[in-house]
């Protein structure tokens, strides 16, 4: 059965400064590029409300947030070759396609989409 209420995506999990230009002048210490997980999100108190306001609301709520910062460390600005930003406020299209199957399957797992 498909799910007819729409996916909340809690993303906003963004590094402070560009990160292209970081890596730009740093390529071989990128890890100094990272954002800290706990500047990672910049409003936690109000992602928290924007995902409880859309689960009274019957949305199904996705949170990116464990494939953009792992666990632990810093949020990478890139995955092997493959950067994870494009600037300070969007993702790189080439991470995007990349983790097109992973949503996917996490919406599958929520009844949002039925292919």
């Amino acid at each position: 059965m498909v799910n007819s209420h729409r996916p909340y995506e809690a993303c906003d999990t963004w590094p402070k400064d560009d990160p292209v230009e970081c890596a730009a002048s740093r390529p071989l210490r990128l890890r100094g590029c990272e954002p800290d997980q706990r500047d990672a999100v910049k409003d936690p108190t109000r992602r928290e409300a924007g995902r409880q306001g859309a689960r009274r609301a019957g949305a199904a709520v996705v949170d990116p947030k464990p494939w953009l910062c792992p666990r632990s460390g810093g949020c990478p600005v890139a995955v092997g070759d493959t950067f994870v930003y494009r600037d300070e406020s969007h993702l790189a299209e080439s991470y995007v396609e990349a983790l097109a199957p992973v949503l996917r399957q996490e919406l599958r797992k929520q009844g949002v989409t039925g292919d």
